[in-house]
């Protein structure tokens, strides 16, 4: 019921909602047991309230995707029904190509799509894309400062790390993402929801230098000729051990690689070496 309070805020909801569970039935025995007409008639109010919830934050232009994983018409088809007679919405037509054997729904003034477990590699499944047609007034109000933009030296400071031109903010942690939503944009979000993860976590700086954060090795955000060591299997290995007995030469930070992979980083100091994999990640076994 939050997402009501964020105005024409996004491009794109997709609501996976709660069922009533039939196409799990297959390999779900408790899928089974758990059904009930009256399970299906509850199933298909509280997906009414999810969407009249969410479609307040959809901007006008906007997608809704609506998925279930059952075969219920009351959850799926009666559904459908019930967003185009609202007026707010039109459906869209999603094509498929005859070989997935997908089921093409056709009703009165939409379109949806039907898996079938025994016509296609998968369970149960429905989903219908709406396009939302009424005009949505944004309404802003002037947010708590949880996140920032990153300032102009900040910002000199990471690029040297990063390849192309990302959005940066930093966080109320004071590590810094690249994210996908503006600072301004994360702090309206923020005033409704608890945000575990802002975007990709590139790093923090401390005293002016920069200390890369694990997913920015993953991430491949990074600059592509920051210096790096490639690994053997062996020393890949160590590495996810945490070991770091291994010599290499150069100092400061290095992109460990395995077979043209990212591994993390490390970072060499004269005659040692700081392994900085994760250690929650790393391997326990000899």
């Amino acid at each position: 019921d939050k997402f009501s309070e964020l105005s024409a805020f996004f491009d794109c909801v997709l609501v996976d909602a709660p069922c009533s569970g039939e196409g799990m039935f297959r390999k779900d025995l408790n899928a089974r047991s758990e059904w009930s007409e009256n399970n299906v008639a509850q199933c298909s109010i509280r997906q009414r309230e999810i969407i009249s919830n969410v479609l307040p934050s959809l901007k006008q232009g906007g997608y809704l995707i609506y998925s279930t994983c059952t075969f219920a018409p009351e959850e799926n088809e009666m559904n459908c029904a019930w967003l185009i007679d609202s007026g707010e919405l039109e459906s869209v037509t999603v094509e498929v190509d005859e070989k997935w054997n997908i089921d093409t729904v056709k009703g009165e003034g939409f379109h949806a799509l039907r898996f079938l477990p025994h016509k296609v590699e998968g369970e149960g499944f429905f989903i219908a894309v709406f396009r939302k047609k009424t005009e949505q007034v944004a309404t802003h109000r002037r947010p708590k400062i949880i996140f920032e933009q990153v300032n102009k030296k900040e910002m000199l400071i990471v690029e040297k790390w990063t390849c192309g031109t990302l959005n940066l903010c930093k966080g109320p942690d004071q590590n810094i993402y690249a994210s996908p939503f503006t600072a301004m944009e994360l702090n309206e979000l923020a005033q409704q929801f608890y945000i575990t993860m802002p975007g990709v976590e590139l790093g923090r700086i401390i005293r002016e230098d920069f200390i890369p954060a694990h997913a920015l090795a993953l991430s491949r955000l990074y600059d592509h000729d920051l210096p790096s060591v490639e690994l053997n299997r062996d020393d890949a290995l160590s590495y996810l051990r945490g070991d770091s007995t291994m010599s290499f030469e150069g100092i400061g930070w290095h992109l460990a690689n395995f077979d043209d992979h990212p591994l993390g980083w490390i970072k060499l100091i004269k005659n040692r070496m700081n392994n900085y994999y994760p250690k929650e990640w790393r391997i326990r076994m000899r």
